[in-house]
């Protein structure tokens, strides 16, 4: 049952990790102090059978933001209150990627969409939705024209991104182009834009982490360069040796001591020691860890950090990376999933006894079964089944 409780991103508040699963859209919470997971009951107006999943997600005044990952909507879910609130975007660019950044400043949420050459601006206290078009004027940039080709002997690309990624520092949204060296400063006070350039060309920008005064940026390639923008330098700190011909790395973990290189398409986690600037691979995994899905299944996604720790959704991973902001060491949580018979009670709940067979697989679907009674001897529907399944072998057949 692992599989069904991964998620793409999450975010953290008082030891509490809050996410929506990627295969069926529950919202659920890990408790940090326990690891259990806690399966939150819809609340009202949400539908998880018609959420297309979240790959943002954003806390502010105790509630959380879910921004859907096809770019259609948010949805505000109220901690407190259980209620929520819907706000219409229709970015429907893609299937993903349609945010390259979003934060909450001041009561208003700003969105820098990905494929779009615009910022929108949600106001929270109204509800009122704006935008402001020709966020860059000088960028030329047309839709689905050029697209990144991802494992050589597949199919599997997607398409360039005008915005590849953000930054907050302060009260400044750093964006970062995809395909030209051009860096876009928004002051969330005042609302005006500068724009930077980078003193060389960088394939592909897809993280920033902003640490110590400078921007840490890792590229498309794989490479690492650090960026001093008060002086326009750029340095090279990692050079991806194996030339990878698609994304190998998807996020950047810039600590005290170390960067750790989070893979994407890639199987293998580096680290590069920030004095010596050697690389190292990672090999101290938990004995039972382990990656679900195909080539086409990303390793890691989203992710969410506080003042100490990075936290590193569990997309395919069964595991939940945590990595120290100053010692640069890693934690492991393998979190504790509700058993069947709670999900039993939770499916009861929230969606009646309509239980999917593909969200829970044969096995699983026919124990949600146990508990429903042949009224003639009272037996166990589901358990005869199973029983009787269990009992067949490969080949044989009665005739």
């Amino acid at each position: 049952m692992e599989k069904y409780f991964l998620f793409p991103t999450c975010v953290v508040e008082k030891e509490l990790l809050y996410s929506i699963t990627h295969n069926n859209c529950i919202i659920e919470k890990i408790d940090l102090k326990n690891n259990k997971v806690i399966c939150i009951d819809n609340p009202d107006g949400y539908n998880s059978k018609e959420w297309s999943g979240a790959d943002n997600i954003l806390l502010y005044n105790q509630k959380i933001y879910f921004f859907e990952q096809n770019g259609k909507r948010i949805m505000e879910y109220s901690v407190t209150d259980k209620k929520t609130r819907y706000f219409d975007l229709n970015l429907q660019a893609y299937l993903y990627f349609n945010y390259a950044y979003c934060t909450i400043w001041d009561n208003r949420i700003y969105i820098f969409p990905s494929f779009i050459n615009e910022i929108i601006i949600v106001d929270l206290q109204t509800g009122k939705i704006m935008k402001k078009e020709k966020f860059c004027d000088d960028l030329y940039y047309i839709f689905n024209k050029e697209k990144i080709n991802c494992i050589p002997g597949t199919d599997l690309n997607f398409p360039y991104r005008l915005f590849s990624c953000g930054c907050q520092v302060k009260n400044t949204i750093w964006i970062f182009t995809e395909k030209s060296q051009k860096v876009i400063k928004f002051d969330l006070l005042t609302e005006k834009i500068e724009q930077y350039i980078l003193p060389r060309m960088i394939k592909g920008c897809v993280h920033a982490v902003w640490k110590n005064k400078k921007f840490y940026l890792l590229s498309l390639e794989g490479f690492v360069y650090v960026w001093k923008y008060e002086k326009n330098e750029i340095e090279m700190l990692y050079d991806e040796k194996k030339n990878c011909q698609y994304p190998y790395f998807h996020r950047i973990a810039v600590t005290d001591k170390n960067i750790w290189l989070i893979p994407f398409f890639g199987d293998d986690i580096y680290i590069v020691d920030k004095m010596t600037k050697k690389y190292s691979f990672y090999n101290e995994y938990p004995k039972d860890f382990c990656y679900f899905g195909g080539y086409e299944r990303c390793r890691f996604y989203g992710y969410s950090e506080d003042k100490n720790n990075y936290y590193f959704a569990m997309h395919s991973a069964n595991y939940l990376l945590i990595i120290d902001k100053l010692t640069g060491k890693e934690k492991w949580i393998k979190p504790i999933n509700p058993t069947m018979q709670e999900m039993q009670k939770y499916y009861m709940k929230n969606y009646g006894s309509n239980f999917n067979e593909y969200e829970w697989k044969l096995k699983n679907y026919l124990k949600f079964s146990l508990s429903k009674k042949n009224i003639q001897d009272n037996s166990s529907i589901g358990n005869l089944i199973w029983e009787n399944m269990f009992n067949l072998k490969i080949g044989e057949r009665n005739n």
